[in-house]
């Protein structure tokens, strides 16, 4: 019988564990690139972060499987893109309640309404940012249904401004990388 259960913080052996199914199931993907280390730093933080979680499969004594899951804290709303307008940027929370600050972008002139497929476009950016601290998954939606568009690491390289500057602050914030071990 399998069962399922969240990992504790101190459980080492078990994220030792984890870590070797990832390398095993995910040769030749990018995060296997960056080591065991890494990837041991990478699953701790996602116990030791409030917003994430691993759970873990155990079947007969051992580790069988695991998820790692975080979820959405920000969305961003694009409008005037391929027009001849300059492109505006909005910010929404989870829960789509807009937020009142600036990156890289002016705001529109009205606030952008809910897309249709919100929801949907949510869920899966969920679940593609699985094992990742943090990354921005764009989506588009059109009349003929959602469609991914790509997975950004470097929001505006880094470089894009933030305001106001409590903004920048309380994003960075939200992002805990893993501590750095010899």
């Amino acid at each position: 019988m399998v069962t399922i259960r969240e990992v504790k913080s101190d459980e080492k052996k078990i994220i030792d564990e984890i870590v070797t199914i990832h390398l095993n199931t995910f040769t030749g993907f990018f995060l296997t690139f960056m080591g065991r280390g890494f990837l041991r730093q990478m699953y701790q933080s996602y116990c030791d972060h409030e917003e994430s979680g691993l759970l873990v499969a155990e079947g007969d004594g051992k580790t069988v499987g695991f998820l790692a899951y975080g979820r959405v804290k920000l969305i961003m709303i694009n409008s005037d893109r391929m027009s001849n307008k300059n492109t505006k940027a909005d910010y929404f929370d989870e829960n789509y309640q807009h937020l009142d600050f600036k990156w890289g972008y002016d705001n529109a002139d009205s606030i952008p309404k809910k897309p249709e497929k919100f929801e949907l476009m949510k869920a899966l950016a969920e679940k593609l940012s699985t094992n990742i601290p943090h990354v921005r998954v764009d989506f588009y939606q059109t009349p003929e249904g959602v469609y991914f568009g790509e997975m950004t690491f470097f929001d505006g390289s880094g470089f894009d401004a933030i305001e106001p500057i409590e903004w920048d602050y309380k994003l960075g914030s939200w992002i805990k990388l893993p501590q750095k071990t010899n």
